[in-house]
């Protein structure tokens, strides 16, 4: 992306080493550095990752030996009464794993270790896009109350304007009533604001776990709209993306797991060896035992032919995804272009001229050439327009970073301005 600066995983956790006061603004890389350091959502990740790899060190484990002891031809009856006639063996076996079951086992596992590691990276872009959307919305509603104030001073100044000509006796009575409501409205306004603003801070300060809001303001220039690559670049980039790149790790996973399947069908053998007590005729003598399954009715056929069908299944789910990633991006995209093109049409092109027709407006008023409702409907026009290009511009962003995530080719700040 041209003018982007990516941030790699080193630096934003290196800025998220350095503090941020409450009295301080706080950057982009801020609070995506902090979310990735103090993401709960993400920190739960370490304990399945560990847990995951816990049952891969027990799926490697070869089967316990067995130790048992069986007596025989004893409390009988006659000349093998009591324990004259009984037989003691003692035996010990070990289960012999067929069929590689061992290896695969261990595999699969492994396997499961990779797909967790891949939802991890799903997950991090997930949080780093909402982080990031919520930077966005604060950054928003800052400049929507900075609009809001200005609203407010407009209507105490107009306020103050109309209360003198009505004291000179050249406006009647109920312009000024007009310009109270005016104001009232416009301080409402700004209330509504600041309230907004405030629960903004606080959805931002929940995104890495906090609950209270230990900075002022974030630190944005929303009207620097950095330019992105075009539409065919960005599709060529999606088959590479952590949401598709997660079906690799899948699939592997589900091969692993049917060729544990296959093995299933492969019989264990059991050996054993051990020693013979005769009491009868006061010797010992050594045994040998040898067992095996004989597969005539389960050939583990069922588990073999359900890991076929999720094999399957990982390809039809893929296909999916992709179409509909590509139809989102497709979509987003022209969303972003409208969005730049109105937030440089109104910023350009509609707020000055607004400025100059509230101006007009004004002028003429105070010569008496226009009433106080055509000057109230231009100012009001104006502050509308304002929030308007503020919200396009919120737009724009808000889209790029829908397409970051997307493409999953990392959140990038406008060097200097979105920090």
């Amino acid at each position: 992306m041209n003018h982007v600066l990516r941030l790699s995983m080193a630096g934003l956790l290196l800025l998220a080493s350095m503090p941020v006061t409450a009295a301080g603004p706080l950057r982009m890389a801020d609070a995506l550095a902090r979310a990735l350091t103090e993401s709960p959502k993400l920190e739960t990740y370490s304990y399945s990752i560990r847990a995951a790899e816990a049952e891969r060190l027990q799926a490697g484990l070869l089967p316990n030996p067995e130790l048992g002891l069986q007596l025989e031809n004893f409390a009988g009856t006659g000349e093998i009464s009591g324990v004259r006639g009984m037989e003691t063996t003692l035996m010990l076996s070990q289960l012999l794993e067929l069929g590689g079951k061992r290896e695969k086992r261990e595999l699969t596992a492994a396997r499961n270790v990779g797909l967790i590691e891949a939802d991890y990276d799903i997950s991090r872009l997930d949080v780093l896009a909402e982080v990031a959307r919520r930077f966005i919305h604060v950054a928003r509603d800052q400049r929507l109350l900075k609009v809001a104030k200005e609203a407010v001073d407009l209507a105490e100044s107009n306020r103050s304007s109309v209360a003198e000509r009505v004291e000179a006796a050249r406006a009647m009575q109920a312009e000024l009533s007009r310009a109270d409501i005016e104001l009232a409205r416009a301080r409402l306004r700004l209330e509504h604001r600041e309230h907004e603003l405030l629960a903004a801070k606080r959805r931002l300060a929940a995104s890495w776990g906090s609950d209270s809001v230990d900075f002022a303001r974030v630190e944005a220039d929303l009207f620097r709209l950095p330019a992105t690559r075009d539409l065919d670049s960005l599709l060529s980039e999606l088959r590479d993306s952590p949401d598709l790149a997660r079906f690799l790790s899948e699939r592997r996973l589900r091969e692993a797991e049917l060729e544990l399947a296959k093995a299933g069908a492969v019989p264990d053998a059991r050996i054993g060896a051990g020693i013979r007590r005769l009491e009868s005729i006061d010797e010992q003598a050594l045994m040998l035992n040898f067992s095996m399954e004989l597969p005539v009715f389960d050939r583990n056929q069922g588990n073999i032919r359900a890991a076929r069908k999720r094999l399957g299944q990982v390809a039809v789910d893929e296909t999916t995804t992709y179409i509909e990633a590509q139809s989102l991006l497709f979509t987003t995209y022209q969303e972003l272009r409208h969005a730049r093109t109105e937030a440089d049409t109104l910023r350009e092109d509609v707020i000055p001229q607004s400025r100059r027709a509230m101006n007009s407006f004004e002028d003429g008023y105070a010569a008496g050439r226009f009433s106080y409702l055509e000057v109230a409907d231009a100012r009001r026009e104006f502050m509308e327009v304002q929030a308007e290009a503020i919200r396009a511009a919120a737009s724009y962003h808000s889209h790029l970073i829908e397409i970051e995530r997307l493409t999953g080719l990392g959140f990038g700040v406008e060097r200097g301005d979105l920090k």
